[in-house]
């Protein structure tokens, strides 16, 4: 490995997830390179303050507000209500525009039927 991807292992290979022909690597260069020894130490001094400040309690503001962002926004039901009254005055008028020549032409025979109908009960009086 290169000095700089070594480097970059020391994390790793502090937290002892290195494969061992790797972690042989980073021992090797760790004894011939002040620099990375010295990045060790701060890295282990860090691990160490880490450890040391256990877990810390997220203030109980934090948490509401992560909830409440996370909730959808309600919605007002009279909206609801609209938006679907639209949806199917929408649906009813396009339904109705395909088959207003069928519509007028049944209602063209029951106007028809309807009016031969009062003129032969007219026609009996």
């Amino acid at each position: 490995m290169e000095h700089e991807a070594l480097r970059e292992n020391l994390s790793a290979f502090l937290d002892g997830e290195l494969a061992p022909d790797s972690r042989s690597e980073v021992e090797a260069h760790l004894g011939a390179c002040e620099a990375c020894r010295r990045e060790l130490e701060s890295l282990k001094k860090a691990s160490a303050r880490f450890r040391e400040a256990g877990k810390v309690r997220a203030p109980a503001a934090l948490g509401g507000a992560v909830l409440e962002k996370g909730r959808p926004k309600r919605r007002h039901p009279t909206l609801d209500f609209a938006v679907a009254l639209a949806a199917v005055v929408l649906i009813l008028f396009v339904v109705g525009q395909a088959f207003k020549p069928q519509i007028s032409q049944v209602f063209n025979q029951v106007m028809t039927m309807i009016s031969g109908a009062s003129q032969s009960v007219g026609g009996t009086q």
